[in-house]
């Protein structure tokens, strides 16, 4: 299983398990990815001082939910692109096939309730 992950921009992108496939952080080519099936999910978290632009996730957005794909925030609220500039995020984006999302959405949840992941 391929998950991509993408923290900020200024961190390099990882893939993970590791392999010799990375993409850069600002590409809608990790959406294409996902769609695809080339991966599993796909997850951002940039630090919370960063505000994610709408411009960065809109179309790929279109893409994985046309392909049958699921695309959050953290907290399982869907994007909304209609409010300005910038995403209003409860901490970071996921995206992945819906069993895979319900799952990943599952585990950020239990973190936060464990204390691991502090709640924005």
């Amino acid at each position: 299983m391929t998950i991509l992950n993408v923290s900020s921009p200024q961190t390099p992108p990882t893939v993970w398990p590791h392999t010799s496939h990375t993409l850069p952080p600002q590409t809608q080519a990790k959406y294409g990815a996902l769609a695809r099936g080339d991966a599993a999910a796909f997850m951002r978290f940039p630090p919370p001082s960063y505000r994610e632009k709408i411009w960065d996730h809109c179309a790929g957005a279109i893409i994985v939910s046309e392909a049958g794909g699921c695309i959050t925030d953290a907290a399982g609220a869907p994007l909304n692109f209609g409010q300005g500039r910038f995403l209003t995020l409860d901490r970071g984006i996921v995206a992945a096939a819906p069993q895979a999302h319900a799952r990943i959405l599952g585990a950020i949840q239990d973190m936060k309730d464990e204390g691991v992941v502090p709640a924005c």
